[in-house]
């Protein structure tokens, strides 16, 4: 037998041998903690079965191409009542930004609740004039993770790779927009991407990661104090 065959058959043995090690390894750990693998799966998974009757029931989903996932959104915007909640990674200057923000301006300027999260990195093409502007209308905006030191120097020397690249948009707590869709033009025409449009009880758990990301990261664009996403979601139905 030539060397090679000797060394790749020893290879062979030496990984099947270290499988069999692991799965025995693994056995073991399982019997000492007195724990079955079936019993650690339903454990370690138990919070997930837990939330799916809340999601499953009396949701729609409508999926959204780049033919119409723009006009939908935005005609949901201008619709809206209560409240209209952004988090989008690129939010850029250019039509496809500006047909947003003027529908958020209108809203604003109506009385409707509005608050938009864009990432710094994601959206650094964008001046920061544009996002002035939208607060002047009474949006509330917010950066996450800047890139500039003068503004976060934490975050450019430790946390610069924490990017949010979510896409969602929850309007009046009862109709939501997923996908991989970004404010910005390239999306608004010929992109091959969709967004799914939501209605029903999901929405508020959406509603509620939106929230929680201005808390995680300590945005205060809606006061002067920390929010609890709870208190403000029940506070956007009480509206």
């Amino acid at each position: 037998m030539k060397r090679g065959n000797i060394q790749k058959n020893q290879a062979i043995i030496g990984l099947k041998k270290g499988i069999e090690l692991s799965k025995s390894q693994i056995k073991k750990s399982f019997e000492k903690s007195n724990i079955t693998v079936k019993g650690f799966i339903k454990r370690r998974f138990s919070r997930f079965r837990r939330l799916v009757p809340r999601f499953v029931p009396n949701n729609n989903a409508l999926l959204l191409t780049e033919d119409n996932a723009f006009p939908e959104m935005i005609a949901s915007m201008k619709r809206a009542k209560k409240s209209i909640n952004i988090e989008m990674y690129i939010f850029r200057d250019d039509h496809a930004g500006n047909l947003v923000a003027k529908a958020l301006k209108d809203k604003s300027k109506s009385g409707v609740a509005v608050n938009v999260l864009y990432d710094a990195y994601g959206s650094r093409q964008t001046s920061d004039e544009f996002f002035e502007d939208l607060r002047r209308a009474g949006v509330k905006v917010a950066e996450h993770n800047s890139i500039n030191p003068i503004k976060s120097l934490r975050s450019v020397l430790f946390d610069i790779n924490n990017r949010d690249h979510r896409k969602i948009i929850v309007i009046d707590g009862k109709i939501a927009f997923l996908g991989g869709m970004n404010f910005a033009d390239q999306y608004y025409q010929n992109w091959n991407d969709i967004m799914v449009k939501i209605e029903g009880p999901i929405v508020r758990e959406i509603q509620l990661k939106f929230f929680r990301q201005w808390q995680r990261y300590e945005l205060k664009p809606l006061g002067n104090k920390k929010i609890n996403a709870i208190t403000e979601i029940n506070s956007l139905e009480k509206r």
